[in-house]
This record gives structure tokens, C-alpha cells and sequence, in this order.
């Protein structure tokens, strides 16, 4: 090509350069050098591939004429002198004329504009589909010919019917046969005429189950850019319930013939529930948030009132302070009521199924509201029937939630008199039984007219009940659905004046093995457990709340511990296990603080001691969160357990005792294990640990012992049900690390030995050599057994 041909085409072409084979720029018009805002001369020589902007970089490559020949037109983003960034689109030909060394000629022009309509689009269209998704109404998406091209989940979700039924029969075939041609002839027309009129109607869907549901909808018009019509969008709103409710009130308004008045109320409802539906969607986020703003002050207030308690006090003062941790503990309770209905309708509660003893646990409901009997002189009764087993497997704290709630009812609804809890049980098939728990008062009663009412959310008898007796109305509620979930009911029966009988009817199976439960042995237990002595560990207490450090320390103190460290948030947590030459033994975490939280804190916490090769610190998470998925959150990161604001005093010795005390103390030292197996050491019993761990005390001696020897022989049944191919490998293992645990808290070394093996061995030993080990544990426990027989003697 002649040089004034090249030049020509230079001036007058939107963007043009030429290039070698390897994109060096050998020639550039003006107007491309302006537009990346340097002259023609110092383009030249620079790599084309090297003026392109980071973010949208293309890989650099050599140009030939296979990869110049008739492709398509290819995208550049380049960037400016100046950092503005600017699309062009270049068509690239080799020169005809470039002889043995290639020249490629680039033209090029400005698609700014086309990339942004681009961009647009695409960002509509994540909209669109965004909100076709978690659109709480139904949407029905139909061509220019009306017939239904998509719909969302909700729609599917509340009419019950599938895409390919629709597309197949059209919509108008699923309406109620009295809805069908007056919903037929407003779509065809809204379809048929482009008067720019949106179609506003309510019908009903026949769904396939035979049931109804009604619809609010709202059609709209979909037009293209240049103003042609595409299609039609339906938003249709559930309106099942609103119409239930219409419908009852019309009918009591035709009968009492007020028409007028019953119109109104109607109105009135659907104004009430528009709100409610507004209130709804922020309804999750305030309750997470009032249960940490409540709970983080609630936490100093009942902590710090509960140690005020236990000081030296005057009538008068310990009477304010009984008032104070009463009322505190009255507005937790109500908090808890709350949270938990929340967790129920938004399905997020979930029932542990775990082996408990069912005797046990609602006589401490019994021991937990004897009390309030007491005080207003009522008998509090408890009769547990001989035929049902007290060993069971469920959910032993939401179960004794139901029955405190009744119970507690029953004694707030009488004043004179008793109220008893009757346990019965029968057979419903294999390990299953129905189990009948009733509470029974002679109190006031429920009126007839009221006892419709009875299971209702915010619901009492009437208006004068909550003024007299306090409430929620909440906690009947929450029983029935708890009860619901364990796929069981609650029923009643009750006389004004005469009382009432609420009867919590609920399918439970019968646990395989024991669990042992004796309140005074658990009582003896605490006592022991808090003679130990925690003085010699070292804890890090991480809160930024100032009420509820001081709060935990002076907790701690109590309870004997001497070193401890505070941070007022993650990173200041985080710096000092950094910095601490010796590690600490625990580390108390809160959730919620400043420039670094505690689950962040946490996870770096575990990163450190994985780097340096560092002990594992166990890390108690002490926070306000406690809604549903808060202690997984916690667990997941990193931490070891989870206790929820306000803290109880008991659980918070009950954890720290576990991972400070049990876990330091579960087996014999492996050289001393060796010595034993070895026959070069027996000891039945070391009787300088025994004597240390009850401090001489013969009576809690014999409590350990009582305790020790139940658990013993359920896991010594476990193992020989294993021999006996009735339990698994793990069933093996893990009674095996039981019995190691409470031979060892005894000082049965050579029993805890004997079971360390086992634990340990567990994969490959053979079926004989079990029996055999089996058979050697059992001598040993037999051992111990006299030892305490010939103690006590």
C-alpha cells in the first residue's frame, strides 16, 4: 500500500494502526493517539496487547494470517493516559504488501456505548431472575400470545400444580369452574388490547389435592425498545387466609343483618393485615437483634444479682434483691417464650433425639416448682407409673418445657388445693410406647366459651385472666407445637371453678441401656466437683461489654480461679494468646465485640496454635446470640462450646469442670498402662487419688462409688452386647473411653489400663481376643466392686 493511501486512510477512519507480527504499533492515526491521550510518537513501538486495562486483559499473541484471515471482528478495553478505560472492536488483515516481514493493518471503532446497553441488560436480567426467585408472590410469565412460558417457585409452591400441566392445559383449565369464564374474558380481552391498562383481579386455583386457594393478581405489559409488545407479567398474591376471614365475617354480618358494618371490618382486616405483612419481613433481624441487646444487659443484671445474693444482707436488702433477680428472670422467660415461637413459624427449631431419663428429669421440674406450691400452700403431687420405663429417647429439655409450662400453669391458676403429674405408659409397637404425662389442678377451670381459645397464640380465658395472673398467652401455644413436632398433642379437660386436666399424649422409644439419674447423687457429685481446685489454671475472659466482665470475673473468682486474663475484644484476644510464653488452659469467648468478633478470633486462635504446633486451648463461647444456628456457628468456628446470656452459674461450672478437670483426668499415664499390662503393677484402687478426689469423706466415697458402678456395668453390658453381634465397633469403643474415663476419675488404674487397650485395639482385634480383654475388664471391675463392698463394710 503507497504511504499517501496509508495516510489518507489514517486521517479519515475511526481508529486505524498497523502493527508487526507481534502487535509492536508501527503506525497510528491522531485520533486513536487521542483517544489514549498521548501523541502519535510515543505509541510507536509500543506493544498494542500492553495498553489494554488489567481487568479486561487479553492474552497476547503473535498475528498470522490464519488468525487474521475472515473471523469475526475482535473486543480491546484499553486504558488512557488519564485511567479511563475504553472498548473498541478492530478487524485485522494482513497487509498485501508487507513482503517477508508481516504487517497487519487494525480498524478499528468506539463501542462504548453498545457495552454499557450490554452491561444494562445483563444486570436487568440478574434482576429479573433475582426477583422471580425470592418474590414472596406468585409470578406468571406468559408470550404475546397469553400462554404461560415460566412461573416462580411461590406460585408452584401455593397453587400445588407443575409448569408441564399448565403449559399443556393452560392456566384458565386450573380456575374454580365459577371463576373460569369471568377470568377467561377479562384475560383475552387485557390480551387482545393494547389499551396500556394494567388487569386487576381476585379468583381462585383448583388444586390437584381438591382444595382452593385464592389469588389477588396484577397483570402488566411487557414491551420491547421499540415499543412492541413480548409478553404479559402476572404477580398473583395468596390471599387464602384474607378471604377465610372475609368470608366468616360477611356471614356473621349477613346474619345480624349489618351488612354495612361488617364491609367496614372487612376493610379494616385488610388494612391490618397489609401491616402485618410489612411487619413480618423485618420481624427475623429484630428478634436476633433484641435478643442480643436484651440478653447482653440481662446477663450483668441477673449474674451480678444472683453473687449479690449470696453476700452478707438485711431483710430489707435481700428482699430488693429477691425482687430484682424475680423480675429479671420473669422478662428472660418471656424473651425465651418469644424467640421460641419465632423459631416455630419460621421452621427453624429442631428437636434433639438423644437418650434421657424421663423420671429424672421431670422430677427436677417437680423439685423446680415445689416453691411456688409451697408458698401459696398447695400440694404438689408427683406419680410415675411402674409400667413405663423411665429410660427414653427424645428431647429431654424442650419435653420438660411442655410440663414446666403446665405445671407451672396449673399452680399459677390455683389457690387452694393440689396439683398432680400422673406418668403412664403402654406398648404402641416394638421399643415405642404412648406415653401419658398429665397434669391435674383443681383450680379455676376454663369457661366453655373460652376453651376454643386455649391453644391460641397471645390467647388467654379473657382479658381480666393476664390483668390478674401475668402472661404471655404464649406458652400453650408453644407446647402444643412442640408436642406437634414430637408427633404427639395435648389435650384438656376443664369446669369453671372445679379445674382442669391437660394430658400431653407423645410416642417415645425406650432407651437400650439405663441412664442413670439420682438427684442426690448429682448433688453429691456438684459438691465434689466444686472442692476442686481451679487456682491453678490460667483463663482468658474476651468481652467488650465492662457489666459482663466484671460480672464473669467476679464469677470466676468465686469459683477459685486466681489468673485471669481480660481482652476487650477478638484482636486484643487473638495478641495475647499470641504473646503468652505459657499457653492458657481456657479461653472464655464473646460473639459480638469490636474490630475483630469472636468467631473471626477463633479461627485465627486455631491457625496460631496449627502453625506453632501449640496445644489446643479449649474455647467456651459465652454470648447473647440464641437463635436457632448459633452454636453451630460457633462450633464451626473453632470453638469447643457454646453458653447462651444470661449465664447460669451452675452450667458455667458444669463446662469449665468438663474441659478443665475431666478431660485432664480421663485415663492413667501410658508408661504407668504399660507397667500394669505388663503384670510389674496392679492397683485395684489407688487409694491416695481416691481419697484425694472425695477428700476422705467416706459418705461421698460412697455416692462415687454408687455412681461409678452403674455406669460401669452399662458399659460392660454395651461391650458384651458387641461379642454378641448386637452392637457395633464404635458401641465397643465408646463404652470402652467410658469405663477408661470413670476408672481413671476413681483411681482404678489398672482397670482404666485394661480399657485404654480396648478403646485403642478396638479395629484390630479379633473376636476371641475381645472376649478374652472383655473377660479380663470384667475381673478387674469385679475387683473394684469388693473394694468398695470391703470399704463400706
Amino acid at each position: 500500500m503507497h504511504s499517501s493511501h496509508l495516510s489518507q486512510l489514517l486521517d479519515n477512519v475511526a481508529y486505524v494502526l498497523t502493527t508487526n507480527q507481534g502487535g509492536v504499533i508501527l503506525s497510528v492515526n491522531e485520533r486513536l493517539a487521542n483517544r489514549f491521550g498521548k501523541d502519535v510518537s510515543a505509541l510507536l513501538g509500543i506493544t498494542i496487547f500492553n495498553l489494554q486495562s488489567k481487568r479486561y486483559e487479553k492474552k497476547a499473541c503473535e498475528l498470522s494470517v490464519e488468525s487474521t484471515g475472515h473471523k469475526r471482528p475482535q473486543e480491546f478495553c484499553f486504558i488512557s493516559e488519564s485511567g479511563f478505560e475504553f472498548w473498541t472492536e478492530f478487524n485485522i488483515q494482513l497487509l498485501p504488501e508487507s513482503g517477508d516481514v508481516p504487517k497487519y493493518l487494525w480498524i478499528g471503532y468506539d463501542v462504548n456505548d453498545r457495552k454499557e446497553t450490554e452491561r444494562a441488560l445483563t444486570n436487568n436480567l440478574v434482576l429479573f431472575n433475582t426477583i422471580k426467585r425470592g418474590a414472596a408472590v406468585g409470578l406468571f410469565i406468559a408470550d404475546a400470545n397469553g400462554s404461560c412460558r415460566e412461573v416462580n417457585n411461590e406460585w408452584l409452591r401455593f397453587t400445588g400444580m407443575k409448569l408441564s400441566r399448565i403449559q399443556k392445559d393452560g392456566w384458565i383449565e386450573a380456575l374454580h369452574p365459577e371463576d373460569k369464564e369471568r377470568i377467561r374474558s377479562s384475560w383475552l380481552t387485557f390480551v387482545q388490547e393494547d389499551n396500556k391498562s394494567n388487569l386487576l383481579a381476585d379468583y381462585r386455583y383448583l388444586r390437584p389435592d381438591g382444595t382452593y386457594c385464592w389469588v389477588s393478581a396484577t397483570a402488566v405489559r411487557l414491551y420491547s425498545a421499540d415499543n412492541k409488545l413480548t409478553g404479559f407479567v402476572r404477580s398473583e398474591l395468596d390471599i387464602t387466609q384474607r378471604k377465610e376471614i372475609e368470608e366468616r365475617l360477611i356471614e356473621t354480618a349477613r346474619e345480624m343483618r349489618i351488612a354495612k358494618e361488617a364491609a367496614e371490618a372487612v376493610n379494616q382486616m385488610k388494612i391490618a393485615m397489609e401491616a402485618a405483612e410489612k411487619a413480618n419481613l423485618a420481624k427475623s433481624e429484630f428478634l436476633a437483634n433484641m435478643s442480643h441487646e436484651i440478653r447482653t444487659p440481662m446477663n450483668g443484671i441477673i449474674g451480678l444479682t444472683r453473687l449479690l445474693s449470696e453476700t452478707a444482707l438485711n431483710a430489707d436488702q435481700e428482699q430488693s434483691v429477691q425482687a430484682i433477680l424475680n423480675s429479671s428472670e420473669s422478662l428472660l422467660f418471656l424473651l425465651n417464650d418469644i424467640l421460641d415461637f419465632s423459631k416455630m413459624e419460621a421452621g427453624e427449631l429442631v428437636l434433639e433425639k438423644t437418650p434421657f431419663n424421663l423420671k429424672g428429669s421431670l422430677q427436677n421440674v417437680i423439685n423446680l416448682m415445689s416453691p411456688i406450691a409451697s408458698k401459696k400452700g398447695l400440694v404438689l403431687d408427683y406419680r410415675y407409673g411402674k409400667d413405663a420405663p423411665a429410660s427414653v429417647i427424645g428431647d429431654p429439655a424442650r419435653l420438660g418445657q411442655i410440663i414446666t409450662n403446665l405445671v407451672g400453669n396449673a399452680l399459677k391458676f390455683t389457690e387452694e388445693g393440689q396439683v398432680t403429674l400422673s406418668v403412664s405408659a403402654e406398648v404402641q409397637g416394638g421399643k415405642t410406647y404412648l406415653y401419658k404425662l398429665s397434669v391435674r389442678d383443681t383450680g379455676i377451670g376454663v369457661p366453655a366459651e373460652q376453651q376454643k381459645n386455649i391453644f391460641k397464640k397471645f390467647s388467654q380465658a379473657d382479658a381480666s385472666t393476664n390483668r390478674r395472673f401475668g402472661g404471655t398467652g404464649l406458652g400453650l401455644a408453644i407446647s402444643q407445637n412442640l408436642a406437634n413436632m414430637m408427633d404427639g398433642e395435648i389435650s384438656f379437660e376443664s369446669e369453671a371453678n372445679k379445674g382442669s386436666v391437660f394430658t400431653v399424649a407423645i410416642p417415645l422409644q425406650k432407651a437400650e441401656t439405663e441412664i442413670i439419674w439420682d438427684d442426690k447423687i448429682k448433688t453429691s457429685l456438684r459438691h465434689m466437683q466444686s472442692a476442686k481446685d481451679f487456682s491453678r489454671y490460667r483463663v482468658l475472659m474476651a468481652d467488650d461489654h465492662p457489666v459482663n466482665m466484671l460480672f464473669a470475673t467476679k464469677l470466676l473468682r468465686k469459683m477459685g480461679f486466681t489468673r485471669i486474663d481480660q481482652a476487650l475484644n477478638g484482636l486484643e484476644a487473638l495478641e495475647k494468646v499470641k504473646a503468652s510464653v505459657r499457653n492458657y488452659d481456657l479461653i472464655i469467648m464473646d460473639c459480638q465485640m469490636p474490630e475483630m468478633d469472636g468467631f473471626e478470633a477463633s479461627r485465627k486462635i486455631r491457625e496460631f496454635e496449627r502453625a506453632q504446633g501449640r496445644k489446643r486451648i479449649p474455647i467456651i463461647a459465652m454470648t447473647a446470640h440464641a437463635m436457632e444456628g448459633d452454636r453451630e456457628k460457633c462450633l464451626q468456628a473453632g470453638m469447643d462450646d457454646y453458653m447462651s446470656k444470661p449465664v447460669n452459674p451452675d452450667k458455667l461450672h458444669d463446662v469449665l469442670y468438663r474441659w478443665l478437670l475431666e478431660e485432664g483426668q480421663d485415663t492413667v499415664s501410658g508408661e504407668k498402662a504399660e507397667q500394669i499390662l505388663k503384670g510389674e503393677e496392679e492397683t485395684i484402687v489407688n487409694l491416695s487419688h481416691l481419697e484425694l478426689f472425695t477428700e476422705g469423706d467416706l459418705g461421698q466415697e460412697k455416692i462415687l462409688a454408687e455412681v461409678f458402678l452403674k455406669v460401669g456395668m452399662g458399659s460392660l453390658d454395651v461391650m458384651q452386647a458387641h461379642i454378641n453381634g448386637e452392637k457395633s465397633e464404635a458401641d465397643w469403643s465408646g463404652a470402652a473411653h467410658k469405663l477408661k474415663g470413670s476408672s481413671a476419675q476413681i483411681g482404678a488404674d489398672s482397670l482404666s489400663a485394661l480399657c485404654l487397650q480396648a478403646e485403642k485395639k478396638t479395629a484390630s482385634l479379633s473376636l476371641e481376643e475381645k472376649k478374652c480383654i472383655l473377660s479380663e475388664i470384667e475381673n478387674s471391675f469385679g475387683k473394684v466392686e469388693e473394694f468398695f463392698e470391703s470399704r463400706q463394710a
